[in-house]
């Protein structure tokens, strides 16, 4: 298209700049020069699966941790005034509706791998990431009464702490799961556990899935006389018409395309069960667990990769909570080995103001039933 802009679908297709092309600031040593605010921002993308967020929030929420390399304030009214400023040829914008798509070009992720040199104003030539400022709010986790507390309740019960007024019913809503009051709990969201979410992500997903050199296999059943090879390429000449790509997903997976752009964003937001497509399972998680953004809030929420807490009089172990990295392609899982410990982190992300809804949910022989916290 001349015009540069793509149809609708759910906001899908855009333009591939949201502004208007800046040259970059280049020292005399030939550095390129940004603040550190856009090198968190690039961070942030460099972080996520193809360096892609589907939001400003979900950017914000990538950027932080790294925001608070270089700062100690609160990150989102810097990053996202950083985010009118950062330069074009780093990134790659696109409008979905009401949201703001945002994918790290191949200059971009150059930069955070420092294959191009680089300079940070007021801290230098960039020779990586500082070291994380931990502030004294988060060294002393939790007070010694509140440990005895927890640690006496889930010795009494084997059921975890939560008390009310660690979150109000409008918090986001988390999942802590088990096979039973003598395993470790893993944090989901709501897509995750129920493997559902808006026909929308499966379209982004099969994309994505051809841009990493795979054809997903709805395709190859849908095209099951053709070679595979020259299905893949013909794939790839699709992705680079939007509306053509939309058009062909559209007939494999609706049996047809769609004449209105009412009826193709109708369609594109109607919740499917990922079970259901041709998703693998654990892939399927990995992806809906990459979609959820208070999972990724609360991964920002506990910026260390493990926390420990302690009984203070005995010194024995109340549990922990642990970062698992799952592959790059994914955000991390998040683990808690105890009742004991997922009551320290209910208590911590309430003091520090990060305040989530975590409900328990026990699950066996693939059913579950639920409690939930208050």
């Amino acid at each position: 298209m001349d015009s540069g802009k793509g149809r609708s679908m759910s906001g899908v297709v855009r333009r591939k700049h949201l502004r208007e092309a800046t040259p970059e600031r280049i020292t005399i040593d030939g550095e390129v020069l940004l603040s550190h605010n856009h090198m968190a921002l690039l961070h942030g993308l460099y972080d996520r699966p193809n360096g892609h967020v589907g939001s400003r929030t979900e950017w914000v929420w990538a950027a932080a941790p790294y925001f608070e390399r270089f700062s100690h304030g609160l990150p989102e009214w810097p990053l996202r005034k950083s985010m009118k400023t950062i330069n074009p040829a780093w990134i790659a914008e696109a409008r979905r509706g009401r949201f703001i798509e945002t994918t790290l070009t191949e200059r971009g992720r150059a930069i955070v791998e420092r294959r191009i040199p680089s300079r940070i104003v007021g801290f230098g030539s960039y020779k990586g990431l500082p070291p994380r400022y931990i502030p004294e709010s988060q060294r002393a986790l939790l007070e010694d009464d509140v440990l005895t507390r927890i640690a006496d309740y889930t010795e009494a019960f084997g059921i975890p702490l939560m008390e009310p007024g660690q979150a109000s019913a409008t918090a986001p809503r988390l999942y802590a799961v088990t096979t039973g009051l003598d395993e470790p709990f893993t944090i989901s969201g709501r897509p995750e556990i129920e493997r559902r979410g808006p026909r929308g992500w499966h379209y982004n997903w099969t994309r994505e899935k051809i841009e990493s050199g795979k054809i997903p296999a709805g395709f190859l059943a849908a095209y099951p006389d053709e070679d595979p090879e020259d299905l893949f390429y013909y794939l790839k000449e699709q992705l680079a018409q939007p509306e053509g790509y939309i058009s062909t997903y559209c007939e494999v997976y609706n049996g047809r395309a769609f004449l209105s752009e009412k009826m193709l964003d109708d369609w594109m937001n109607t919740l499917i069960d990922y079970s259901e497509t041709d998703i693998e399972p654990e892939e399927a998680a990995r992806y809906l667990r990459a979609q959820c953004a208070p999972y990724l809030a609360l991964l920002v929420a506990v910026a260390r990769e493990s926390i420990e807490w302690k009984h203070p009089v005995s010194g024995k172990s109340l549990g922990v909570v642990r970062k698992i990295r799952d592959g790059e392609d994914s955000p991390a899982i998040l683990t808690v080995s105890t009742p004991a410990a997922l009551s320290c982190l209910a208590h911590y992300l309430g003091r520090s103001g990060a305040r989530f809804h975590i409900e328990t949910r026990y699950v066996s022989d693939g059913s579950g039933s639920s409690s939930s916290s208050p």
